[in-house]
């Protein structure tokens, strides 16, 4: 039952963290968040939390699933009129999409490849002589 409590308390708060992310307009707020991010992130590797809520997290798979899927679904449903925070999560979702493509053939496969960043790089500049 503590480590169901440990997984719940866990999406809550990185929930709430993009709650107040995708609210937050000012330059100077965003970066306190993402300081605030970091230094949560430092501290749970120090104190050993990452891997309990890693093993909580692979106890309740199902529960933790769903809830992410709730969250998720939640922040959507909350913003689906509001133009700036989904200009802002879809501008990080297209961000991630190269990191990830990078970070596999870089980190895991050990390839040193940019093509993925070019294709990327290319796209965005027509996009933008286009949009002109």
């Amino acid at each position: 039952m503590r480590k169901l409590v440990v997984v719940v308390a866990g999406i809550a708060a990185c929930g709430a963290w993009l709650w107040a992310f995708l609210w937050t307009e000012r330059v100077w707020l965003i970066a306190a968040l993402l300081v605030i991010a970091g230094v949560a992130l430092v501290l749970a590797q120090r104190v050993h939390a990452v891997g309990a809520y890693r093993d909580a997290f692979a106890r309740h798979r199902r529960v933790a699933i769903a809830l992410v899927a709730l969250a998720v679904l939640g922040v959507a449903a909350a913003l689906h009129d509001q133009p700036y925070p989904l200009l802002m999560l879809c501008t990080v979702l297209l961000f991630i999409v190269p990191c990830i493509g990078l970070t596999i053939q870089t980190g895991y496969a050990g390839i040193v490849n940019f093509a993925g960043a070019a294709f990327f790089g290319t796209g965005a500049y027509t996009a933008a002589v286009l949009a002109a």
